[in-house]
């Protein structure tokens, strides 16, 4: 992400965390890392999106396709180690 925003003249970079954990802190100390000149915006921390429920009236309002609903939550993260289910920040590994 930062290679992309020095390619196109970015100075502001942004994450889709949560902002009630680590990931946020690793996305963030690594682009200050490779570019201590970056912005970032964080909308899970400063804009009023405080659940899932939020980011997906948000998303609806704003016409982004997600591919979750109010009535199937559940993110879910598949990969060649596992299949991880989160809901509401806690994540159980299957």
């Amino acid at each position: 992400m930062v290679d992309v925003a020095r390619e196109v003249g970015a100075n502001v970079v942004s994450h889709g965390c949560t902002g009630k954990g680590n990931d946020q802190v690793r996305f963030e100390l690594t682009f200050y890392a490779l570019n201590p000149e970056l912005s970032v915006v964080a909308p899970g921390r400063e804009w009023d999106i405080r659940g899932r429920e939020d980011a997906i009236e948000y998303a609806k309002k704003h016409n982004v396709p997600v591919p979750v609903t109010k009535k199937s939550i559940y993110s879910r993260d598949k990969n060649l180690w596992h299949l991880s289910h989160e809901d509401l920040g806690i994540k159980e590994i299957v």
